[in-house]
This record gives structure tokens, C-alpha cells and sequence, in this order.
């Protein structure tokens, strides 16, 4: 792709070195030193130029705005105005600074991508790139595993400029997340000042990336599943089974605990079993409690609130029963 960089600072020159390296024509534009232009140029290689934004933001495919926000109207001025954006994928990593750092100039009811859009109504605007240290875009970035390589955040409206910024972030070194909508930014901005604050105010070192890991989801049902069994005497029972993580099979005494707490909230007529760990595809089964017709709304409801607050607890389900059917 042809890519112009709209402010070669720290996150503009790795970005558009790192392009370079990865067999993109970049030129390296908007500079108050035009000698760090050309060396930057000579240092990425692979035919990468030093230019005049007005030369290259017309003819590029992609614009890489990375300017300061009290430059940024200058900035597009000087590339040829709204117009020489027209039909490209503006990819900005800029956050909306106030002139001294010190914190967003705009924040919460609107960001600074959807300020840059609405600064450039035919541009396809993309956020990404301004959640990460500009340290860390290093090639040793791609001697790490693809499934272990730091997240970079991405919002957009526009599914191409999206996938432009997918393959861009991919050919840095990052894995991308697509977040959504522009609108998102909003709150990812702010995340960018966390990371920084993680970076460069602790002894992390500015060299810090992140990744979003999932973990298996155990779900607590609000309502309850109906399953109709025949009871002696007619009337309406429950029976809630309890799932823990294998967490409970480890640790014994979180077991124990468990039972000595449910006894001391068993009342006349509730049944209790359990506290032995059986596995099963719902989780490791720890323990059933039954409760009858006359347990119900009270002291069924407290009960089932004090397993959802349970540490050992991870999935509880119900069953109701009634007479046969």
C-alpha cells in the first residue's frame, strides 16, 4: 500500500519504519526538521521517501495521522485541506491532548477520531495505534508467537478502512481488536492513558503491550430450568444442584467451608447433599440442596442469592418439580 505518515514523531516514525520493513511504499511527511525526514526515509528503506504532506496525501492510499491534537487542524491544512482525503482510509492514532499532556482535551460525549471524521466527511476513518507505547513496535515483535503477540484496539465504521487497519496492525507485529464503531473510541482513548501511565510513570518499562485473554464462562442462570418430576406428595419442590470450578478439588478446606455454611442455613423440611466433588460437563458437582413448596419464595431466594455470592460456586441450576406429568 501506499502510505503517507501525517506527523513522523516517536509513533509515526515506528509505524511507518515498521510498514516500510514490511514492503509498503511510506513517505514520511509533516516535520518542522526536514533533515529527520530524510533519515528516517534512509533508515526504513525499501524506497521510503521524505516529502511535503500536499505531495503525497493526494496520491497515497492511506494516511497514518499521528500529530499532535493542538497541530492537527494545521496538519490537515497543510496536507490540501478535507478535499485531499477524500476516498482514502485515515488511520489516526492521535489522542486528543491537551497542548501540555496533561490530560484529553475532549472525552466521554465524543472523542478525537470522531472529531478527525468530522473534520474529513470523505475520508474513511479508523482509529488504532493509540493504545500502545511507540517502544514497543520493535521487530522483535515478530520472533514471538502469533497467539502471544500484544493486542492493538481498533474502531471504525468503515468495514474496508477496518480491514486495512487488520492487515496494518498485523504487519507491525500486533494482533488487532476490532471494538466497533468509531463511537468507541470514547473509551478507548482514555485506555490509552492508562497504558501510558503503566509505561511511563512505573517500572514497567515504555516498552508495554497488552493482550484480552478469556477465560471459561460459568454461567448463573436468573430463572430457573423447568423440569417436571413427579413428587410424593403432589406438591412443588426444587432441587438446586451446585457446580464449582476445579478449583474445589484442589483445595479441600474451601469445600469444607462450603458445607459448614449450608448447614448453618439449613431451616426444618430442606434436604442437603453433597460436599463430594464429582466432575462433570457443567463443572466439578459439589453438592444438591431440595427445598419444598413451603420454602418458597423465602427462604429459597436468600438461599440461591447466598450460593451466587459463593467464591467456591460457578454454575447453579434448578430444577422444579411438580406432580407427574
Amino acid at each position: 500500500m501506499l502510505i503517507t505518515i501525517l506527523g513522523s514523531g516517536l509513533m509515526g516514525s515506528a509505524l511507518g519504519t515498521a510498514w516500510a520493513r514490511a514492503g509498503h511504499s511510506v513517505a514520511f511527511t509533516y516535520s518542522r526538521d526536514r533533515a529527520k525526514l530524510d533519515q528516517l526515509a534512509r533508515s526504513a528503506g525499501n524506497s521510503a521517501i521524505a516529502a511535503a504532506p500536499n505531495e503525497t496525501v493526494p496520491e497515497c492510499e492511506v494516511v497514518l495521522v499521528s500529530v499532535p491534537w493542538h497541530r492537527l487542524d494545521d496538519a490537515l491544512e497543510t496536507a490540501g485541506g478535507a478535499d485531499a482525503f477524500a476516498n482514502k482510509t485515515v488511520v489516526t492514532c492521535s489522542l486528543p491532548m491537551r497542548p501540555d499532556d496533561s490530560d484529553l482535551a475532549i472525552a466521554h460525549d465524543t472523542s478525537g477520531a470522531e472529531e478527525l471524521a468530522r473534520r474529513l466527511p470523505g475520508a474513511r476513518v479508523v482509529a488504532a495505534f493509540n493504545t500502545i507505547p511507540s517502544e514497543l513496535i520493535r521487530p522483535p515483535l515478530f520472533d514471538i508467537a502469533s497467539s502471544e503477540r500484544p493486542e492493538v484496539l481498533i474502531c471504525g465504521d468503515d468495514r474496508r478502512a477496518n480491514d486495512v487497519a487488520d492487515t496494518l496492525a498485523r504487519d507491525a507485529g500486533f494482533t488487532p481488536v476490532h471494538v466497533g464503531r468509531l463511537r468507541m473510541s470514547r473509551w478507548v482513548e482514555p485506555f490509552g492513558l492508562v497504558v501510558g501511565q503503566l509505561a511511563y510513570a512505573q517500572e514497567r518499562g515504555p516498552a508495554l503491550g497488552y493482550r484480552f485473554l478469556s477465560y471459561p464462562e460459568y454461567p448463573m442462570p436468573d430463572h430457573p430450568l423447568p423440569v417436571h418430576i413427579a413428587r410424593g406428595d403432589g406438591t412443588l419442590a426444587a432441587t438446586v444442584s451446585v457446580y464449582g470450578g476445579n478449583e474445589v478439588e484442589e483445595n479441600g478446606a474451601l469445600l469444607e467451608q462450603f458445607k459448614t455454611d449450608a448447614v448453618a442455613r439449613l431451616v426444618p423440611g430442606m434436604a442437603f447433599a453433597g460436599t463430594s466433588v464429582q466432575p462433570s460437563d457443567r463443572g466439578q458437582h459439589m453438592a444438591a440442596f431440595t427445598f419444598g413448596e413451603e420454602h418458597m419464595p423465602e427462604p429459597l431466594e436468600a438461599f440461591l442469592e447466598w450460593l451466587r455470592r459463593h467464591p467456591a460456586v460457578r454454575l447453579i441450576e434448578i430444577q422444579y418439580s411438580t406432580a407427574e406429568t
